[in-house]
């Protein structure tokens, strides 16, 4: 079992499997029991700009520079809390970290409340959000919006009995721990060329045999 105190956790959800990319994020002050709220869209048209070292094309552009300073703050999030938290954190945090600015919260520590949260009321390891706010009787409202699924799982995580209790107990494994190397697309290991391969549609350019 995990030994560690959480007191500022960031929750995080990410929709899409290429591109547009939604980012939602609550950073949630557990001592002050105070939240702020976060809301990222990427659209295809900007791609290049956030997952390489590309020259900001789009500078100008008003949606684009409050975007990146929406990037920033998330960043900022990121590398203060004590934790992230996401339902499928393996899923969220390969799309999350693939924007080249947030890539430095690849090796922060994430906990998965799908497979490493201590779910109580007859919940077990893998449970969908849906049948988790079902069984917490939160209305599952809205739901596969980014945002909208930070704001469910906070709430089912808030019905939990001692649910800081059940926060510092939360399993945090090995498998959201490998290191991401700064050379794009040549990653240092096989589930990050994957995920450029796939998730970042990388195809376009020649790529080794990592089989």
């Amino acid at each position: 079992m995990a030994s560690q105190t959480l007191n500022r956790v960031l929750i995080v959800d990410a929709e899409g499997v290429g591109w547009p990319i939604e980012i939602g994020a609550i950073y949630w002050d557990l001592n002050a029991d105070t939240w702020e709220e976060l809301l990222i869209e990427i659209p295809p048209r900007w791609r290049e700009e956030f997952v390489s070292e590309k020259q900001h094309i789009y500078a100008q552009d008003e949606d684009y520079r409050a975007t990146r300073g929406r990037i920033v703050e998330l960043r900022a999030w990121g590398l203060e809390c004590d934790a992230i938290l996401a339902h499928n954190a393996t899923h969220t945090r390969d799309l999350v970290c693939g924007i080249l600015e947030l890539r430095a919260l690849f090796t922060k520590k994430w906990i998965c409340t799908m497979r490493d949260f201590p779910w109580k009321h007859g919940l077990s390891a893998q449970e969908s959000l849906r049948t988790i706010c079902n069984t917490m009787e939160v209305p599952y409202e809205n739901a596969h919006h980014a945002l909208v699924d930070c704001k469910l799982l906070a709430k089912c995580i808030t019905k939990m009995p001692d649910f800081r209790g059940c926060l510092d107990a939360a399993e945090y494994t090995a498998r959201y721990k490998a290191k991401m190397s700064t050379k794009v697309p040549h990653l240092s290991t096989l589930a990050e060329r994957k995920f450029y391969r796939k998730t970042f549609q990388y195809k376009t350019q020649a790529q080794p045999d990592y089989r």
